[in-house]
């Protein structure tokens, strides 16, 4: 039937991540709920907020939980490629880079086979890292699209003046938001160059890499085709 070790491993190794993972949920469903009954009790309960290197700031308890049940809520829809926002604006509501830096990096992050990352990260092999042909693929396609998307922002090409680090803050969030099918935006892509609407019809159509929660056709694909034509 053509069944080999790996298929068997990787398969196990998949049915551990998602029984893993239900008592992960199960605890942060456990841990927003008491977030959001803490932050209820406490919304006017005030208390000091950031005094480092200014004048205290007057705020709430309770707001200062809200703060952490927003991060929890957009942190397991990046980790699941999700997308889903507590605001209707999405990421754009944050408005910060911070933010967008982070949640660009674990967006990319859990857009790599699982599998790979449980061998590197788990069990310490980490030449398989720097050795998977996918995610050398998928990491230099994304990068590029990065690197024309951010030229053409920057060149003024969508009658917007931004900077650089501007430029490329947007085509990075963008690219691997849509990239991983994850879906947070920060930037409105229709009103971007038409050049770029090529790229990310592209980014969409591909996907991220096997043995993650992205969708789209795989990166793994896109390189077996490449070579059987090549």
């Amino acid at each position: 039937v053509g069944l080999t070790s790996s298929d068997v491993i990787d398969t196990a190794f998949a049915l551990q991540i998602q029984d893993s993972g239900k008592i992960i949920s199960q605890d942060l469903d456990n841990v927003i709920k008491s977030i959001k009954k803490l932050a209820q009790k406490h919304k006017n309960t005030v208390c000091i907020g950031r005094s480092h290197g200014i004048h205290a700031e007057v705020t709430t308890f309770g707001t200062k939980l809200l703060n952490w049940y927003d991060a929890l809520c957009h942190s397991m829809t990046c980790t699941a490629t999700g997308g889903f926002s507590t605001y209707q604006d999405s990421i754009a509501h944050f408005d910060s880079a911070y933010v967008e830096y982070v949640l660009a990096f674990f967006m990319f992050f859990c857009s790599i086979n699982f599998t790979l990352i449980y061998h590197c990260f788990f069990q310490g092999h980490f030449k398989r890292f720097w050795k998977d042909t996918e995610l050398k693929w998928f990491t230099i396609i994304v990068t590029g699209a990065v690197a024309i998307c951010t030229f053409c922002l920057w060149s003024r090409m969508c009658h917007v003046n931004l900077s650089v680090e501007e430029s490329f803050r947007k085509a990075l969030f963008q690219v691997v938001s849509i990239v991983s099918t994850t879906g947070f935006a920060t930037d409105d892509y229709n009103l971007w160059p038409h050049v770029t609407w090529s790229i990310i019809a592209c980014l969409m159509f591909m996907g991220g890499c096997a043995g993650s929660t992205v969708g789209g056709f795989k990166a793994v694909r896109i390189v077996m085709l490449t070579k059987i034509v090549y």
